[in-house]
């Protein structure tokens, strides 16, 4: 059964002075996600209303007008802020199966 979420990936860096006065960098990533979707479609609508909802995101020029579509492989649409923030929001597919149904899948390599 498949089903559809949105995920925001936020990167950013975590600034700090050292005791010797030096600024050490950290990357840190926040992931976020959606309820789940039945449809691809459900959850690009949902995905782009996030977007219209915190416009804030259009800092760039080339980020203006940006939304979730599907063009080669999953929807994704790429935010970098001003501050140096980077967010992605991404449509992905969570299939799930059954115990009987995986453990099937696990016993093929089982030679």
């Amino acid at each position: 059964m498949e089903k559809y979420y949105l995920q925001v990936e936020i990167r950013y860096l975590i600034e700090y002075l050292n005791e010797e006065n030096e600024v050490v960098q950290i990357p840190k990533s926040t992931f976020l996600h959606s309820e789940l979707f039945k449809t691809e479609k459900e959850c690009i609508i949902f995905g782009n209303k996030l977007i219209v909802d915190n416009i804030w995101m259009e800092q760039y020029p080339g980020c203006v007008g940006a939304r979730l579509e599907r063009k080669y492989g999953n929807p994704l649409v790429m935010f970098s802020l001003k501050n140096g923030t980077q967010i992605f929001i991404s449509v992905k597919e969570l299939t799930s199966f059954k115990y009987i149904d995986i453990n099937n899948i696990l016993r093929e390599f089982n030679k």
